[in-house]
């Protein structure tokens, strides 16, 4: 049999109850927000100081969580009644851990972009009881308005726990621009640029999939020509996939140690790479 969607999982799971809010990634997504890993069970909380009933008496693929939920921390979005956004964001990361509270709140700040530090930091004094704030506050000042996906999250992380002394700066989605004889540019966005030069891009499935109008040996071709071009303009390469990111363990990443060899073979140049290249001139 053909699973629900998230959403409509949600919503019947959620119907089951009467009083009781949704929160973790499933209030999360219900904000409008893709979480870590596919919702799977539906976190819920009973509004005030109510404790849940006997675990048998939980709707299936749900559970319930123990605390305290003000009124003013409830909502009703897509048909659920579900908790407010900075609570769904602080709910997925002391019960899903760093990884999964990372992506969600730099996907909150992708998506928008009114979501600053100082603002998620206000809307947090709303929950400064709460067990695990400390923690939780720690991830608001780590966080980002520029990761693209929880690849680019995955990364960031990574890269933090990872703490290389080579790494001297860090720049993420930036922009490198080549201009032809006639005048047209081509620009290239790069996921990571390390030193100013050395670039890391996170590979995921997306990235190589068909595209409106574009094959896949499209795609391919283009993204050889990109690299080309990189190359050739004096910008080394390291690429990773998912499984090579080990936020929790970096010194078991063979992506940390390929950097960590790229750093060895690429000194810091005096005179970083040009980020506006004419070529064919």
């Amino acid at each position: 049999m053909e699973q629900p969607d998230e959403l409509t999982f949600i919503r019947n799971t959620a119907a089951k109850t009467r009083t009781s809010a949704v929160t973790g990634p499933a209030a999360v997504l219900i904000h409008g927000i893709k979480p870590l890993d596919r919702v799977e069970v539906v976190d819920l909380v009973l509004p005030g100081q109510v404790n849940p009933s006997m675990r048998h008496l939980w709707p299936k693929n749900s559970r319930f969580r123990s605390g305290y939920l003000p009124s003013e921390h409830i909502r009703t979005k897509e048909g659920v009644r579900v908790v407010s956004l900075i609570r769904a964001l602080f709910d997925t990361h002391r019960y899903y851990g760093e990884i999964a509270g990372a992506t969600a709140i730099d996907a909150a700040r992708k998506k928008w972009p009114s979501l600053t530090t100082p603002e998620l930091h206000q809307r947090a004094e709303s929950i400064a009881r709460c067990k695990g704030i400390k923690k939780f506050r720690q991830a608001i000042d780590a966080s980002r308005d520029d990761m693209d996906s929880a690849l680019d999250t995955r990364a960031r992380l990574t890269l933090e726990a990872a703490d290389l002394p080579e790494v001297k700066s860090l720049e993420f989605q930036a922009n490198i621009t080549f201009e032809d004889p006639q005048g047209r540019l081509s620009n290239y966005r790069v996921d990571a640029l390390i030193n100013g030069f050395l670039i890391c891009e996170f590979d995921g499935l997306v990235k190589y999939q068909e595209k409106f109008g574009e094959t896949v040996q499209d795609v391919l071709a283009k993204e050889r020509m990109r690299e080309h071009h990189l190359l050739t303009a004096g910008f080394p390469i390291v690429r990773a996939h998912w499984a090579e990111l080990d936020p929790e363990n970096p010194d078991a990443s063979s992506f940390v140690n390929r950097l960590r060899q790229a750093l060895e073979r690429y000194p810091v140049p005096h005179q970083p790479p040009a980020r506006h290249i004419k070529v064919g001139t």
